[in-house]
């Protein structure tokens, strides 16, 4: 089975060169899901628009209904997770768009994956046995020490991340 790959903020310069990277594997369907915001450009996907198996999706990971629709027409086997509000100066002025998206939108991609991937805690899908989701934060270390907002959004993802691989039985693996 081909993979079909969702990169959830993949129009951003570290999510852009990722998809540069795995879009070599023409076998694998990648869909880049990105909301366009100040940190994704689509000029950063130009090397790629043309491939046959690069699809780009225009959306916010805080609309549950559009990720519940996405996950359910294309059935992702595999999510790498770049979305994020990463600009500490952003979450003095604006802390409510880090806890929607950093938290609220990472719970609906979570939330998703596993209603398709799961029957219940501990027992994946056989067809999705090898199906994995990566969720890859950038700046989380010294940002921490400016922002208590901020710092927030970043220990409250990793513990809902954490107990929520724990309850469901998956592995999982969080770069920092």
């Amino acid at each position: 089975m081909k993979n079909k790959i969702l990169i959830t903020g993949g129009a951003g310069f570290i999510g852009s060169n990722y998809v540069e990277l795995i879009i070599e594997n023409a076998e694998d369907q990648i869909y880049v899901l990105d909301n366009l915001t100040y940190a994704g450009n689509l000029k950063n996907l130009e090397t790629v628009s043309h491939l046959p198996n690069y699809n780009f999706i225009k959306g916010d990971i805080c609309d549950e209904t559009l990720i519940d629709s996405l996950f359910k027409e294309y059935q992702f086997n595999k999510v790498v997770h770049f979305a994020a509000e990463s600009h500490v100066d952003n979450s003095i002025t604006g802390p409510g768009a880090f806890i929607q998206t950093n938290i609220v939108g990472t719970f609906n991609l979570l939330h998703s994956a596993y209603r398709l991937w799961m029957n219940g805690p501990n027992q994946l899908k056989e067809e999705y046995n090898n199906a994995r989701f990566l969720h890859v934060s950038t700046d989380d270390g010294l940002l921490i020490l400016y922002c208590k907002s901020y710092a927030c959004t970043s220990s409250r993802i990793r513990l809902f991340y954490l107990q929520r691989i724990n309850s469901c039985g998956c592995s999982g693996i969080r770069y920092d």
